[in-house]
């Protein structure tokens, strides 16, 4: 007989495991590195080897304990909250699948729980009171911005810029100058400022490596150097890198220039990466933003909110990926907004020429001007 769980039981030892989180961790056995919100590693679930694609975030924002796999998505097999990670990291050390159930015994066991009845769940009324606070707190709360004293001025005298490694793949000197976007000689990294919405301040840097992927190991680093052993060598030589603090889930790339021409159209594009945008700004398209990946976040999701954006165009990378995170998108904003969803042959907009751009979406703007025009709103 299968022993059932209330759903309240599983949130409650979820929540004091979070309290202790790291030790939890090391309990599973899980291998992790920590940043300023999330722990993040490889994925233990699939046993994957990208040093960053397994991330939990021990608060969350509505939910404690929320999960991802940003490579394989295992969080969808096993569910996206914690109990379902410790389901997931069972099953794969195992190696079979077990019933749900194992996870919340386990955690029992970490906590020091002979029985469930050892456990105090609160009363429905403040469960009540707890689920409504975390329903409304997107709505409340503004997005989180850091302050930083990387002030512009200071951003462009540290970069060379415009980066050759982005004029060597075909973009604009004008359009790299404009966005900030050098090389830092430090790192040897071409770093992408991301700048609060007022645009005084970044509040973070998107490195990427100028090396080449090794064929040993799979990470970019300099050929002459060993290949990186440890998880924090291998997130340094990672292709992609975040500056220490900045968590790009909870911005929007381009938002701080995009706003206006999202509030005057009423029409935001999404696009996975700042050479997307960079490829629309080059066609005269400045309403999109790029969401670092094909994730949208919640943090995200209330500055989409905030836009007063009612059209949504989205064109995420033309790959599985990318097609399932547009199909959650639509499942997600269908009620709310309107979606377009244009298609095009290239792997992503970045690979787009400008003559293709304008043809795939300017049809679309001239369809939100007829739409908005016939209900008595002028754009």
């Amino acid at each position: 007989m299968v022993i059932q769980y209330k759903p309240a039981l599983v949130n409650q030892l979820t929540d004091e495991c979070c309290n202790v989180i790291e030790d939890a961790l090391v309990a599973l056995g899980v291998e992790f590195h920590k940043s300023r919100k999330r722990l993040f590693g490889p994925c233990p679930v699939h046993d994957g080897d990208n040093p960053a694609a397994w991330n939990l975030y021990p608060d969350g924002d509505e939910v404690r304990g929320i999960w991802t796999c940003r490579t394989h998505h295992c969080e969808k097999k096993y569910k996206k909250n914690f109990a379902g990670f410790v389901h997931g990291v069972l099953c794969k050390q195992a190696n079979k699948e077990l019933p749900w159930t194992v996870a919340v015994d386990w955690m029992l066991r970490f906590l020091g729980y002979k029985s469930v009845k050892e456990v105090q769940v609160p009363d429905e009324e403040t469960l009540a009171k707890r689920a409504q606070a975390n329903a409304m707190r997107r709505w409340n709360i503004a997005p989180k911005v850091v302050k930083t004293t990387w002030d512009r001025q200071r951003v462009r005298g540290t970069l060379q810029i415009p980066a050759n490694y982005f004029l060597e793949r075909g973009y604009q000197p004008d359009i790299l100058d404009k966005y900030d976007v050098g090389f830092y000689q430090a790192q040897q990294r071409v770093l992408v400022p991301v700048y609060d919405p007022s645009y005084k301040f970044a509040v973070g840097f998107a490195g990427r490596s100028v090396y080449e992927k090794c064929n040993n190991c799979g990470f970019w680093h300099n050929p002459q150097a060993a290949c990186p052993a440890t998880i924090e060598e291998q997130v340094n030589a990672a292709k992609w890198k975040n500056s220490r603090g900045f968590e790009a889930a909870n911005f929007l790339y381009n938002y701080w220039f995009a706003r206006k021409f999202i509030l005057e159209t009423s029409t935001i594009i999404l696009v996975e990466g700042p050479g997307d945008v960079w490829r629309l700004e080059e066609a005269g398209i400045h309403n999109s933003v790029a969401l670092f990946g094909v994730d949208l976040t919640e943090e995200q999701l209330t500055l989409i909110e905030s836009s007063w954006a009612m059209n949504i165009i989205v064109m995420l990378d033309n790959d599985e990926a990318g097609k399932k995170a547009a199909a959650e998108i639509k499942q997600k904003l269908s009620r709310t907004h309107r979606l377009y969803f244009p298609t095009f042959d290239t792997k992503d907009v970045g690979e787009l020429q400008t003559d293709l751009i304008t043809a795939d979406i300017q049809p679309i703007f001239h369809q939100i001007k007829s739409f908005n025009e016939s209900i008595g709103v002028k754009i």
